[in-house]
């Protein structure tokens, strides 16, 4: 052609053009459909649309034109050309060129290509058949370039560059096509046959180096020359010593004509390098290859589909999204994308497809199952249709190591799961004994064990790695060879549920610890605490946001997408002590967790395994290893937006457990002066400093945490003295020794660092050593003064006393005394504590302990003491303290201050708090009834308070201060409260953590269904605390600011009642003449709308965490006045009883009697657990959820009751109603009646 040259410069040029259109966004998928029905030029002649390859285009353009039919050419509306034009006329595809020589400058042009789904058989075939069933089933369309031009972004790379990411409905609609298409070895063409290979040399591994058509369109444009091809096959035996390399043709050279050459065409194998030359499923091929080279073939991309790793000489459209392993830099592409994610764009957004009988678009499922129901039959064709049972849906890996006497029951086990199309892969470890002859013995009665040897003994976790490689399963579960599955259908419950919710990891439930003498004899079955916190099927879980989860402590509970594990690289980084950094990865990266309520294993404690045998300081070597990984991994995945501290806190306590208190220690302690003794506390001390939390944030929330060591201040000290490097402390704290108070307060008065200060208090205060009983009492006047801080609460006091406990040592170097001893903390809440309360206790009952504590302190304070300070809520709330207080300090000067808040907004406050579980007294009274209850208006009499101060100690040494910033000096309480002491704040000083302040905002909605569990009974009483502590960190109780549940009129009431009160206290302790306490006193003209409704899956996850901690059953029964509410108690470590049917249900409907409607439809969800077809029950729940709202969940109920009694005229009525608002004024429909319990 003489002016090709000029056609392929203006090519180029449109091309440079086209790239100005990235600038803007551009919905290309319906761009293209809104051309379907405009008169369009196609770059083919007209008599291959009406019978060759892209016939089915007349299907998806009616009003298409052919480049040969030139009296149709006027007036179109868009070109659409395929191919490119390439350096030589030869190369260059016809369509396009005489489409580009023609087109006018502006018109629109737009790129298409055959898609990866194109044909039944290969277009080849179709050329010669004529077959219009054959014809190709879609394109790919682009506006600006196609899409394997690497120099010139595309909308596709457009769209994986953005900020765009699947809805959870894609990627599940992604998953499933890519299932389908792995599973039934669907290919690009679909006519070749299966071949099985057979090795002509032993190797242990086969590498894939695929070969492309010469001077293909791809290879132009994708920065791909005769040297990469060169390059690629001398890298994949280099690098691939051991591997078979096997070379694989393109489809085009190898069919009818063979007229397109590849790159390695006519060259012969040698040595390990084998060509293959034959026609053959490309799919089937990658089934049975380890690993793949490509240059920009997009066999590379089906390589990623069936799992493998792949790496890239050119740049194809798959390369730089971080799942290739790209040898050249590719660019344009600038972030990471999942394979799922790169799948709905590519397959699905990108691509249109059309079959000979959708007569216009159709989806992608129906392309293969178009595909599926008219490929050729050739030779070991798998059977299946979507879904795909060519595949095993789960691969099970066994990894196993002198297991002889326990092999054969673990894979009865797996052999016996009503689940049957699965694979066995059992991996022996070098095994000493017969249990590689046991596994190829079963293995040879059931071809889905599948026996597997490493060549050196290297550990379980790099064992499950080799099954992780050659696993072919959509999903992948873990058993160890000493366990098995107790329960025939745990597979495919878990595997259903997987599927069904689309989750990237489903759990199972340890049913027992079965544990065993060495001789392999029954002891006893022990459940796993942890089980408690996984009762009931969820789906729709993260780690993030579902930190229950951090219970789960066993990797091998999961069913694994093994897509999910290819994806994000989940391995096992260490032989042995390995499961943890594996667990925590795959949790960290999947996007939704299922439960699953089955008993998956049964869990064979014996004494000589991997956990049980006797240690040595390699296993001390990969714990180390292991927590660092798991630090990294923390690090890793921590952003703004999801910093997972709780889960860092939780799980830096878990390791501290098991290396500062668990074997490692146990092996060490005595050799810590000894190299690996240096070398191992010298590691602790990094991996604490890098663990990203401070000592006080350490959690007991861990099963494994010894509660009682917790409280002692263990856990505490061996943290901080691992990050300071102090081996003596760490010895110390690990044998439990107590500290002498003189010790104690030269290491305090000397210590710069706050948190280790404060480990060593909690350290004291948890183990204090007996009094010196030589004491003697100072003479008068030598005694310091005390300042008793009232801490009237909801007024800071807290705060104050965390800054207090906080800055004990620097105090102390200033003068002031903050006394460790007789502070109350509530467990696990560090922010919940009141002080000094427990000198409050012994004042009254006369115990001098403390006394004399304070007298010892005095002697052996390596400083001067001005100033001794006591502070707690206990001496406002307490009625006996003026009096008590006073006496039990008797020969100190005392001085007292008490900050005091307006009344209707401490009162308001107060209340939340009691009714949130914010204090260790709780109430179930209303608003009003507690308000009239005598501790609230003692509470709420200031002026009575101050008498009692003022007649036990002297006016002179009350100190008031309203609680009003406008009030305190600096207008900051802090600078208020140390004016008493004669100090400012200011350097030295370290403020409390956040997480000290004691300043939660719970909404109303959660305060008021908190108030009907504080009805009920706990046992002990700890386990309230147990249970508040669960509900904050688990559900959704706090709000955006802070709750209101006394009314106007409340308040006012409050406000009217203090007012000559007020007035006196203001006169006659702040010298204010004008009367005025409270600067402040303007009530707003309207309460804030209160928060919304929670919910039912809320009450729901009340209730199971009350069953959880309370030690008791929950029963919706209404409890007497100024009782308890009942309970049916169930004794420690016993099963929780399952409630029936029935008894669900009544309780349902005594909440919905009760107006309690969100409860009543917890009860009935729970209820349609165990009864899923029961109509009755749908009814009825349909009206509890009308009652709360949520009309959606109503329909959903009444549609399907309609559907399984359509003749109940009732029904579709209410139902109708529902459905239109317009029938609520036109039918005289009645709301379902619903059952009151006991009348019949």
């Amino acid at each position: 052609m003489n002016n090709f040259e000029a056609i392929r410069k203006k090519f180029l040029a449109y091309l440079d053009a086209r790239q100005a259109a990235l600038a803007t966004e551009c919905d290309l998928r319906e761009r293209m459909l809104s051309l379907r029905h405009e008169k369009v030029g196609l770059g083919f002649l007209g008599e291959l649309l009406e019978t060759g390859f892209p016939r089915n285009l007349r299907g998806f353009f009616p009003q298409a034109v052919a480049y040969d039919e030139e009296e149709n050419r006027r007036d179109l509306v868009a070109c659409l050309g395929l191919g490119s034009i390439l350096p030589t006329f030869e190369g260059s595809n016809k369509g396009m060129i005489q489409l580009v020589s023609t087109v006018r400058p502006g018109s629109n042009l737009f790129f298409m290509e055959t898609c990866f789904l194109a044909s039944t058989t290969s277009w080849v075939d179709v050329f010669a058949s004529r077959n219009s069933r054959d014809a190709c089933l879609g394109y790919m369309y682009d506006d600006i370039a196609q899409y394997y031009m690497a120099d010139y972004p595309n909308r596709l790379i457009q769209k994986l560059n953005s900020e765009e990411e699947p809805t959870r409905e894609q990627r599940e609609r992604a998953e499933r096509c890519m299932a389908v298409i792995t599973g039934n070895l669907i290919s690009k063409y679909n006519h070749q046959s299966y071949v099985d290979l057979v090795s002509v040399v032993s190797r242990p591994q086969r590498v894939l180096v695929v070969d492309q058509s010469f001077a293909d369109a791809s290879l132009v444009y994708g920065r791909v020359t005769e040297q990469t091809f060169q390059e690629m096959l001398l890298a994949a035996i280099r690098e691939n010593p051991e591997a078979e390399i096997l070379v694989k043709t393109h489809p085009d050279s190898i069919g009818a004509s063979r007229s397109r050459p590849g790159y390695f065409s006519g060259l012969k194998g040698y040595g390990n390098v084998r060509f293959l030359v034959d026609p053959m499923n490309p799919m089937h091929l990658l089934e049975q290859v380890d690993k793949v080279y490509v240059a920009t073939s997009g066999m590379g991309f089906e390589a990623l589909l069936m799992g493998k790793p792949v790496v890239c000489f050119g740049h194809p459209f798959y390369a730089g999204w971080g799942l290739t392993d790209d040898r050249q830099p590719i660019s344009h592409r600038r972030r990471t994308r999942s394979l799922t994610e790169l799948f709905h764009y590519f397959y699905i957004w990108y691509t249109h497809y059309h079959t000979p009988e959708s007569n216009g678009p159709c989806e992608i499922e129906d392309v293969l199952e178009y595909i599926l129901d008219n490929r050729p039959k050739v030779a070991g064709r798998p059977s299946g249709r979507p879904g795909g049972d060519a595949r095993p849906k789960i691969s099970v890996v066994v990894p196993a190591y002198n297991v002889e006497p326990y092999i054969a029951a673990c894979l009865r086990s797996v052999q016996e799961q009503t689940l049957k199309d699965i694979e066995i892969l059992v991996v022996d470890d070098c095994s000493l004994d017969t249990t590689l002859q046991v596994v190829e013995a079963m293995a040879s009665l059931d071809p889905r064990i599948k026996p597997l040897r490493m060549e050196s003994n290297s550990g379980q976790g790099f064992a499950r790695n080799l099954a992780l490689d050659k696993a072919r399963g959509e999903y992948v579960w873990f058993i160890d060879s000493d366990d098995f599955i107790p329960s025939p259908d745990a597979l495919e419950r878990l595997y259903e549920a997987a599927v069904r919710t689309g989750a990237d990891m489903t759990r199972g439930r340890k049913l027992w610890e079965q544990h065993e003498t060495l001789e392999g004899a029954f002891v006893r079955d022990v459940p796993d605490k942890t089980e408690e916190y996984f009762p009931q099927e969820q789906s729709g879980l993260t780690y993030f946001s579902d930190p229950v989860l951090l219970h789960s402590r066993h990797f091998c509970l999961w069913l694994y997408k093994r897509s999910f594990l290819e994806e994000n690289a989940i391995r096992f980084l260490t032989g042995q002590w390995e499961e943890r950094p594996f667990l925590l990865k795959a949790l960290l990266s999947a996007k939704s967790i299922s439960l699953v309520p089955c008993d998956a294993l049964r869990y064979r404690i014996r004494p000589n395994s991997t956990a049980r045998r006797q240690k040595n300081i390699q296993d001390v070597e990969n714990q180390l290893m292991n927590f660092s990984q798991v630090l990294s991994l923390f690090d890793d995945f921590s952003t703004p937006e999801r910093p997972y501290a709780y889960h860092r806190q939780f799980t830096v306590s878990q390791y501290l457990h098991y290396i500062g208190l668990g074997f490692a220690m146990e092996l060490l302690s005595e050799r810590l002066d000894d190299p690996d003794g240096r070398k191992f506390f010298q590691s602790m001390g990094e991996l604490c400093r890098s663990a990203g939390i401070r000592s006080a944030e350490l959690t007991a929330d861990p099963q494994v945490v010894n509660p009682e060591l917790f409280a002692a201040g263990v856990y505490h000290v061996l943290f901080e003295a691992f990050k300071c490097g102090d081996l003596e402390l760490a010895l110390q704290a690990w044998k439990r020794m107590p500290m002498a108070s003189r010790e104690y307060y030269e290491r305090l008065f000397r210590e710069s660092d706050a948190g280790l200060a404060a480990a060593l208090t909690n350290y004291v205060q948890a183990n204090p050593v007996p009094l010196d009983p030589q004491l003697r009492m100072a003479a008068p006047g030598t005694l310091p003064r005390i300042l008793l801080h009232i801490g009237a609460t909801k007024t800071g006091s807290t705060f104050l006393q965390a800054f207090m406990e906080t800055n004990r040592a620097e105090l102390l170097r200033r003068g002031i005394w903050y006394p460790e001893f007789g502070i109350f903390k509530q467990a696990g809440r560090e922010y919940k504590q009141a002080g000094h309360s427990h000198l409050m206790g012994q004042a009254i009952s006369g115990n001098f302990e403390f006394f004399q504590r304070i007298l010892q302190g005095l002697e052996e304070l390596p400083c001067p003491v001005r100033t001794i300070v006591f502070s707690s809520e206990a001496f406002f709330l307490n009625p006996n303290a003026p009096e008590a207080l006073p006496s039990y300090l008797t020969g100190f000067e005392l001085s007292m201050i008490v900050y005091l808040r307006r009344q209707d907004e401490w009162a308001n406050s107060q209340y939340c708090e009691f009714v949130g579980g914010g204090a260790v007294s709780k109430t179930a009274l209303a608003p009003e009834e507690w308000l009239e209850s005598p501790a609230a208006k003692r509470y709420l009499d200031y002026q009575a308070l101050l008498y009692q101060w003022e007649q036990a100690i002297g006016k002179d040494r009350v100190i008031v201060r309203p609680f009003e910033r406008s009030q305190l000096v600096c207008n900051d309480l802090l600078h208020d409260f140390l004016s008493l002491l004669d100090i400012s704040p200011g350097e030295g000083f370290v403020t409390p953590d956040k997480a000290l302040h004691n300043d939660f905002k719970f909404s109303e909605e959660y305060l008021k269904i908190m108030r009907h569990f504080n009805a009920f009974a706990f046992s002990p009483a700890t386990a309230y605390l147990n249970f508040v502590k669960a509900v904050l960190r688990e559900l959704p109780c706090q709000a955006g600011r802070k709750p209101q549940l006394l009314t106007l009129e409340q308040r006012r009431w409050l406000l009217r009642g203090a007012r000559h009160g007020n007035a006196e206290i203001a006169r006659r302790y702040l010298g204010k003449s004008d009367g005025v306490l409270f600067e402040n006193t303007a009530l707003p003209a309207e309460l804030p709308p209160p928060s919304p409704p929670l919910g039912a899956d809320f009450f729901s996850g009340m209730i199971t965490l009350y069953d959880r901690y309370s030690g008791h059953r929950f029963t919706n029964q209404p409890a007497k006045k100024g009782g308890k509410a009942k309970a049916s108690a169930r004794k420690p470590g016993e099963n929780k009883p399952e409630k029936d049917f029935d008894e669900l249900y009544h309780e349902a409907c005594r909440a919905f009697h009760q107006e309690q409607y969100a409860l009543a439809v917890a009860f009935y969800r729970q209820a349609e657990g165990l009864a899923p077809d029961d109509m009755d029950l749908q009814r009825v729940m349909a009206e509890a959820l009308i009652r709360t709202g949520d009309t959606d969940a109503a329909r959903a109920c009444l549609e399907k009751a309609a559907a399984r009694i359509p003749q109940n005229k009732a029904l579709k009525r209410r139902l109708l109603r529902l459905k239109h608002p317009l029938f609520r004024f036109l039918l005289k429909d009645k709301p379902f009646p619903v059952p009151v319990p006991g009348v019949v």
